[in-house]
């Protein structure tokens, strides 16, 4: 058939539903911007406070282990309570995703503008909704990668470290001879 001939022809594959039409938007943005070394020097920097408040848990759970006695309240700051979490996910965090998003967000729509992906875009059946959704999906996915995922990871730890400590000084108990020959 001549090029002139040919004219629109319907689909007659399978229509996808509307409810995923944003997400390989998102996946795509995911995959650009970890290929820029400055987003992932970001979030390196932005994962420091983790690796200080990772130090903070392990340093709690191992006081009794410290050759000299600390001062009696040492580990009133340091302990992982809700307040601990909430320090970290609301003044130390903040500055670091702040930034990671300021150097990630404008790109990923500048980049579709300066490339023309717009049209592209907008030529198949998504709305601005969809798109603005796959794109806010890659900002908010980044932004869940040095919170959310830290604190969950500060909290399996501190539980793990913890029930560690708590098994050796059960087993030290049980080891000592010396408190079961005086209850005779």
């Amino acid at each position: 058939m001549p090029i002139y001939d040919q004219s629109y022809a319907h689909w007659k594959g399978r229509l996808e539903g509307r409810v995923f039409r944003w997400l390989p938007i998102m996946l795509n943005g995911i995959r650009l911007v970890f290929k820029r070394k400055l987003m992932l020097l970001l979030i390196g920097v932005a994962l420091i406070p983790f690796m200080f408040r990772l130090g903070m848990v392990i340093l709690y759970h191992n006081l009794d282990s410290l050759p000299e006695n600390p001062p009696e309240h040492f580990g009133e700051e340091i302990r992982a309570t809700g307040n601990f979490y909430y320090l970290f996910l609301t003044r130390e965090q903040v500055f670091g995703v702040i930034v990671m998003c300021l150097f990630m967000g404008a790109p990923l729509v500048a980049r579709d503008m300066r490339v023309g992906a717009m049209e592209v875009y907008f030529a198949k059946p998504i709305t601005v909704g969809e798109y603005l959704l796959g794109k806010g999906g890659v900002v908010v996915s980044y932004v869940f990668l040095v919170t959310l995922v830290p604190a969950l990871l500060l909290y399996a730890i501190s539980i793990g470290v913890s029930s560690y400590i708590w098994r050796q000084k059960r087993r030290k108990k049980e080891k000592e001879p010396g408190d079961a020959q005086e209850e005779n």
